[in-house]
């Protein structure tokens, strides 16, 4: 990933392409994804809850992928090139993407469950059950969603049956990078003088380790497919065995550049917490 990519993103958080919202395959979900609120949830200080919604969260994430899309080849220290044979991209940004668009759409009839009480509340079924009434089985979207599911519980260790796709892995991630960032962004614009208010800043802190542990996980995740699937029967004539690589790099760079994101919003807060 090349510096400036999301660079471009971070400096420019609060604006979005005017084409966002336009290639919204599904815009019929549009305004009820936008009523489903964000950070609306006791365990989250009260002075950020219901300061985002699905749908914005979506255009972000969406937004980050095509600005990773347009920084190709991406330059790794791995010896092959991250391209096939063919010239094909061992990433199909596309697929990304349209992952991202479909990930939370179930949530119009679960509403969001936040990250820190998933460990306590897993509301992965009510969520499956969701997708049957909005997703076709079999079809494009239905597959898309399921293929997250799977990245999302194997990045987060709860399963590691099934075999998470490179495009699966990524859209999780941005969808895991982007939601910590907005957070920190949020607190920032909501108690600029944070450090001067004790309850804030313990509240902080708390998410702060959550995300770090987080990311963590998700570090650990992605080389425990890497190495599993390096060399095994399953890659041979599916997909070249250094896309692994390639996603294991990418996925850790964005997790380091999002935590370095964070810090920098709060150098005297955060510092001591490195993952």
């Amino acid at each position: 990933m090349k510096a400036e990519a999301l660079g471009s993103f971070y400096e420019n958080y609060a604006s979005l392409p005017d084409d966002i919202a336009e290639s919204n395959p599904l815009p019929e979900h549009a305004e009820n994804m936008r009523s489903v609120l964000r950070f609306d949830h006791p365990d989250y200080p009260e002075f950020i809850r219901a300061r985002d919604n699905v749908l914005d969260h979506t255009y972000r994430a969406v937004h980050i992928a095509r600005l990773l899309s347009k920084t190709e080849p991406y330059q790794t220290n791995d010896p092959l090139p991250p391209f096939l044979l063919d010239g094909e991209p061992l990433i199909d940004w596309q697929l990304v993407e349209d992952i991202i668009w479909i990930h939370d759409i179930p949530e119009i009839k679960t509403g969001d469950t936040p990250a820190i009480v998933k460990d306590v509340v897993d509301p992965l079924n009510q969520e499956l059950s969701a997708a049957q009434e909005f997703f076709e089985v079999g079809s494009p979207h239905d597959e898309n969603y399921h293929n997250f599911i799977i990245a999302e519980t194997w990045l987060e260790n709860k399963q590691r049956v099934f075999i998470p796709t490179t495009e699966a892995l990524i859209a999780k991630t941005l969808d895991f990078v982007e939601g910590s960032y907005t957070y920190f962004w949020a607190c920032k614009k909501r108690v600029p003088n944070l450090e001067e208010d004790t309850v804030a800043l313990e509240d902080l802190q708390k998410i702060w380790k959550y995300a770090q542990a987080q990311k963590r996980l998700y570090t650990d995740a992605v080389a425990h497919v890497n190495a599993s699937l390096i060399g095994s029967d399953w890659l041979e004539g599916v997909v070249p065995e250094h896309a692994y690589g390639y996603t294991k790099d990418l996925i850790t760079r964005l997790l380091e550049d999002n935590s370095q994101q964070i810090r920098s919003m709060f150098p005297d807060i955060l510092q001591e917490n490195r993952a």
